[in-house]
């Protein structure tokens, strides 16, 4: 048997001529205390990963505090399981081994996000490994020598995330289950659904080839449609500020990756639960829109973690990667923990039916973005059933070459997928009627974003600001409210959505959600021809250099037919949208002087 292990570090090697009890004492360890000792190594680097991602990412999610722990047990188990197999040829040292490079592994991340990545990498794995030896050793020089010290730290490890679980999850639902006796306020229902990644020419509403959308057309047709809804962003976390603030993001400031919505910018949501409204908020974007990401300020309920357990484990630093490889290596057909429609939506009719009215409601469903996988039964309504996934995706930071072949079938999944939403937002709104509220309910169902399919020699989204990537769907109805049958072509912006729910609910309006409602469109015609024209924003993200914000940020603008791009770093594109909607030809070069003034001018003095 091996005689000695040495650890990254030589003032932490514990050979046998330095500790002589210790290899003896791990050649004596039995089948139960190997898996005790992996539940507590296991333990120790979860609670400190699930600290750390509290601390700095998770903002809001007390949860990852036990999701992260089991997760790393998990792990650990597996390692031990797996040496223990092969001791005959490794030796049991070796799996101490293993244990070493897998607690590196864990500490890695963390002390990245600790950092604030303000240290190089080397430095970060020289720390990782100093630290992982450190308390490794700590654990196998005081316990491992006492095997009931083993079981019974185990136990106080299960223990430990019992009580968090308790803690963070059980006691919050009961005290939330208390505290449901508030005013009742005098307005209406609202229920706001958000589309994740849906753009607009996809709707068969918007006249698109295939008929994705039939339920959606057949509802729009009892309220408004808007034609050119503008996103004020090209991704998530600034769209849905957006749109839950009122506000564009230079104002906002959510605007990178690691960022989240500060907590001195009202929320709508924060508007109407001060105003007597139950609120719930039902998310299958786990991470951007999110409590992490800043977005739980005014829910009674906000679940994104979905179906909780799963949604959690897959949310810790161990089960992203896990997730990550299954995919890849092609052992899960879907990323593990994603939430579906079907989620969604019997979450949130199981709330409705509970919650007391009036309340507000919010949905993301998340099935139109990428990796698009529709369940079977929509996969080959437009694509080839036997079709796999290119693998391309922003989820995965992969943007492989594809044929046209591969395009044309993601671009059919993604149709089914759409289709797909379509069907749960129908099972919706009939939940919504058989329950005889659609009659008393505010409903506006619109898009975060849209997405790129290669017109620009790039794919999905988060990296331009093409109209395809800002111009998404809104459709608003409310019986007695919104007139029927009523289609604008004034090109609007998603940060009207704030004034124009309470306006619609309640008949108000607030200082703090300075946009203009959308209601004045319809109820004064004459407003369509002096309305504020929709700006967005992208800042400058390093998710590929493949994409034109690798190195600069962008702002745009959509003024009657014309939609405007200018970069931080100089440049400029101006296309025609009548003959041209997905931006292929840059007019900015020809176009009249006056034009290029007057969409200069209009952007500047919005987003700066």
């Amino acid at each position: 048997m091996t005689n000695k292990l040495t650890l990254p570090s030589d003032e932490l090697d514990f050979s046998a001529r330095q500790h002589p009890g210790l290899i003896d004492s791990l050649s004596s360890l039995h089948f139960l205390d190997w898996l005790s000792l992996a539940v507590i190594i296991g333990a120790v680097y979860g609670l400190f990963s699930g600290w750390v991602w509290l601390r700095f990412r998770y903002l809001g999610v007390p949860q990852i505090l036990w999701a992260s722990p089991i997760v790393d047990c998990a792990l650990a188990v597996i390692i031990v399981l797996a040496g223990l197999c092969f001791y005959r040829v490794l030796q049991r040292p070796m799996v101490l081994c293993a244990f070493l490079f897998f607690a590196c592994m864990l500490v890695y991340t963390p002390i990245r996000v600790c950092a604030k990545f303000s240290l190089s990498r080397l430095a970060v794995i020289d720390i990782s490994m100093v630290l992982a030896a450190f308390f490794t050793y700590l654990i196998l020089r005081f316990l491992v020598p006492h095997r009931s010290w083993l079981w019974k730290g185990a136990a106080l490890a299960v223990g430990i995330i019992g009580l968090l679980i308790v803690a963070t999850d059980v006691r919050p639902n009961l005290l939330h289950a208390q505290a449901l006796a508030q005013a009742r306020s005098a307005g209406k229902n609202v229920v706001v659904i958000v589309v994740d990644t849906l753009r607009a020419d996809h709707l068969s509403l918007a006249g698109y080839s295939r008929n994705t959308s039939p339920n959606l057309d057949r509802f729009a047709a009892g309220g408004v449609t808007f034609d050119s809804a503008i996103a004020s962003s090209s991704w998530t976390l600034p769209s849905h500020a957006s749109m839950f603030t009122g506000l564009y993001p230079h104002e906002h400031r959510a605007v990178t990756m690691e960022d989240r919505l500060s907590e001195d910018i009202p929320l709508v949501s924060e508007w109407f639960s001060e105003h007597g409204y139950q609120t719930g908020a039902f998310s299958a974007n786990t991470y951007f829109f999110s409590r992490r990401a800043g977005f739980g300020r005014g829910f009674d309920v906000f679940r994104d973690c979905y179906p909780p357990f799963l949604t959690l484990l897959a949310a810790t630093e161990s089960g992203l990667r896990i997730r990550e490889f299954l995919y890849r290596v092609h052992l899960s057909e879907n990323l593990l923990g994603r939430v579906s429609g079907a989620d969604i939506t019997n979450e949130a009719i199981g709330w409705v039916g509970s919650a007391r009215q009036p309340f507000f409601l919010v949905l993301n469903y998340m099935d139109a973005h990428d990796p698009y996988i529709p369940p079977a039964e929509y996969k080959g309504r437009y694509a080839d059933p036997n079709f796999r996934l290119s693998g391309f995706g922003i989820t995965l930071n992969d943007f492989p070459e594809l044929t046209p072949y591969q395009v044309e079938q993601e671009v059919a999944m993604y149709d089914a997928s759409i289709a797909y939403t379509d069907s749960q937002i129908h099972a919706l709104l009939l939940a919504l009627e058989h329950k005889d509220l659609l009659k008393d309910t505010v409903i506006v169902i619109t898009s975060d974003h849209g997405e790129e399919f290669g017109e620009h020699d790039f794919y999905v989204h988060a990296n331009a600001l093409y109209y395809e990537l800002v111009h998404v769907p809104l459709v608003i109805v409310s019986p007695g409210s919104v007139p029927r049958e009523t289609r604008i072509s004034t090109p609007v912006s998603l940060t009207s959505i704030p004034a124009t729910l309470i306006d619609l609910a309640t008949g108000q309006s607030s200082p703090k959600f300075p946009q203009p409602s959308l209601t004045q469109l319809w109820r004064d015609p004459a407003r369509r021809n002096n309305w504020p024209a929709p700006a967005s924003e992208l800042a400058q993200l390093k998710v590929c250099d493949c994409f034109p914000n690798h190195d600069q940020s962008f702002r745009s603008i959509t003024l009657g037919d014309w939609h405007y791009i200018a970069g931080s770093k100089g440049g400029e594109q101006l296309f025609k949208l009548s003959g041209d909607p997905t931006n292929l030809s840059n007019l900015a070069g020809s176009a009249p002087p006056d034009v290029l003034n007057r969409v200069r001018g209009d952007l500047d003095s919005l987003t700066r």
